[in-house]
């Protein structure tokens, strides 16, 4: 690839998004310009044109969103830059939907996507984003010091999207334990990747099993910073409040919150069910 092409001017998050994914793949060496591309550069499939140009054209690597109808599911330069280039398991990275959905829609729709109002869903715009908008806004070119920067950040989604997609598989296998009325995933694990992915597609597969809602409300993982189990409360659950174990002498620790405990040891299974029961209203 010769090098990569985004809009000139204010920076947002999906083009942000194509320079580091265009880095994380083929190095920051690759240049990166901001500005129009010319009729050549997008004919030119050695040069790839991301938000910018008006061209979907994934065999000549253009990758442009603002052209697609008003009616076209959520689609953003990145979401259509992840696809023309082949990369593996961002449909279960979390904020890319969002990513989309904002971008190509707006904050309104991200709002009703999220089960919020506009305001609150634009409250999920990241401080570091906005940073980035001030800091790119008048590059022409990406300088070096910061390709370098992004192709790092680029590598790291890249390689976590391959991790998750797997990751999601296994959670689905894993046991499910039942709590009261809610249950919980015993990871035998200290590596959460993919289970908060999974909850949803293990719901679906509890309500087809039993014929009625069954909510994952808990976690149950090895703790990765000691011996014993880490119990996490998933989807701030109102059932679960894990600060009504803090007293109890198997427990290390438990968030003021109520959001995630930790034990001093590695309980039998049993054990660790009758103590998060005492967490479940």
């Amino acid at each position: 690839m010769k090098y990569g092409v985004v809009h000139p001017g204010a920076a947002h998050a999906d083009d942000i998004l194509c320079i580091c994914l265009f880095l994380g793949k083929f190095g920051s060496k690759t240049p990166v310009y901001r500005w129009k591309p010319t009729e050549e550069e997008l004919n030119d499939p050695e040069v790839c044109v991301m938000d910018v140009g008006g061209r979907h054209e994934p065999e000549l690597n253009n990758y442009d969103h603002h052209q697609l109808p008003r009616d076209h599911a959520p689609e953003c330069a990145a979401t259509l830059l992840v696809k023309g280039l082949g990369l593996k398991g961002f449909e279960h990275l979390r904020g890319f939907e969002a990513l989309a959905i904002l971008d190509s829609k707006g904050p309104t729709a991200l709002g009703n996507f999220l089960g919020t109002n506009t305001d609150k869903a634009l409250d999920s715009v990241s401080v570091v984003e906005s940073g980035l908008r001030i800091v790119l806004k008048d590059m022409m070119e990406v300088a070096p010091e910061f390709r370098k920067v992004f192709s790092a950040i680029g590598n790291g989604i890249i390689a976590n999207a391959e991790k998750t997609a797997p990751a999601v598989e296994r959670a689905l296998k894993y046991e499910l334990v039942p709590i009261g009325e809610v249950y919980a995933i015993l990871n035998p694990s200290s590596d959460v990747t993919g289970i908060w992915e999974a909850r949803p597609k293990i719901e679906r597969r509890l309500r087809a099993l039993q014929g009625e809602d069954k909510d994952v409300a808990i976690c149950f993982s090895y703790n990765d910073r000691g011996p014993g189990w880490t119990l996490y409360r998933f989807n701030d659950h109102p059932a679960v409040d894990f600060s009504r174990i803090e007293n109890d002498e198997r427990v290390e620790f438990a968030h003021s919150s109520g959001f995630v405990a930790k034990t001093h040891e590695r309980l039998e299974l049993g054990e660790l069910v009758a103590l998060a029961e005492q967490a479940v209203s």
